[in-house]
């Protein structure tokens, strides 16, 4: 019989779940990082009232939702400058 110890709790795999897959999604598409947000803004009473393991959780999320917003943005800005040639030395170019 396997003990309670060493299962992880139901409303704690949501907040797991949520934390692993945040970045991904960002960089499926950009205005995600708004409903992740959103989430965020939504979770953390609820996060904050189910003691320090769903805190410490809701804390990876938001990371994840940082970091995961960097890497987007640089990505998003690289091939933005790729595309229009900003930031390159042009011969012909006044500069």
């Amino acid at each position: 019989m396997p003990s309670n110890g060493s299962k992880i709790p139901r409303k704690l795999r949501g907040f797991i779940w949520l934390a692993l897959l945040t970045p991904a999604v960002l960089l499926a598409s950009y205005p995600a990082v708004f409903i992740a947000g959103g989430v965020s803004a939504a979770l953390a009473v609820p996060a904050w009232n189910r003691g320090w393991k769903s805190r410490a959780w809701f804390a990876v999320f938001n990371l994840t939702l940082l970091a995961g917003f960097l890497v987007a943005s640089r990505i998003s800005a690289a091939q933005l400058n790729t595309v229009t040639g900003m930031g390159t030395n042009h011969p012909g170019r006044d500069g």
